[in-house]
């Protein structure tokens, strides 16, 4: 009989993420060595701090489908993160004049990652709320390269425990082959 244990990876979403091993066997997890970079969305669109919330709502930001930001100083250093919900019920009274750096929450240094770290340790240390939160993804100088969301921690938690690679597309895509279609077929097969 193998011996079976769970592992506790943290918590996605609010969902707890576990995975399970066999003898010193990994089963069905394989974020091992999955690094943010495999997964972040690169060069993400971010709010600066210095603008008023009206010339947020004047920016190029309302045309995006995202719902949370990351808020950067002049040098494009993350330090807050910012979601419509948090124009809706603002923690400051509205005036004129009002900046995006007033409104937005303190990012959290957890929520801070640089391209090399791996997903199974930012999992476990950051509970990210969907349409909240985020991960800002930092060149060494500590500039922003990238983003993840909860639904992406989430989506390579899902994927890792089916055994699925985390990114199929891109990794597929690496391999020399084309996008796979519908049915797991590359779109150029021919039926």
């Amino acid at each position: 009989m193998p011996i079976r244990s769970t592992i506790s990876l943290g918590r996605v979403a609010g969902i707890r993420i576990a995975a399970h091993w066999s003898a010193g066997i990994t089963v069905g997890h394989q974020l091992g060595d999955t690094t943010i970079g495999d997964i972040m969305a690169p060069a993400p669109v971010a709010a600066a701090g210095a603008w008023t919330v009206d010339e947020l709502l004047r920016s190029s930001l309302v045309c995006t489908r995202h719902r949370v930001f990351p808020v950067i100083d002049a040098d494009g250093r993350p330090y807050a993160v910012l979601a419509w919900a948090d124009l809706l019920h603002p923690r400051t009274p509205a005036r004129p004049g009002l900046r995006v750096a007033d409104l937005a929450r303190p990012l959290a240094p957890a929520a801070i990652a640089r391209p090399q770290d791996l997903v199974g340790d930012i999992v476990a240390r950051i509970v990210l709320r969907p349409d909240l939160d985020v991960v800002a993804v930092v060149d060494p100088s500590g500039r922003l390269t990238g983003l993840v969301t909860a639904t992406d921690l989430a989506l390579a938690c899902n994927r890792s425990a089916l055994g699925l690679p985390i990114d199929a597309a891109t990794r597929f895509a690496a391999a020399g082959g084309d996008s796979p279609a519908p049915g797991g077929m590359p779109a150029s097969a021919e039926m």
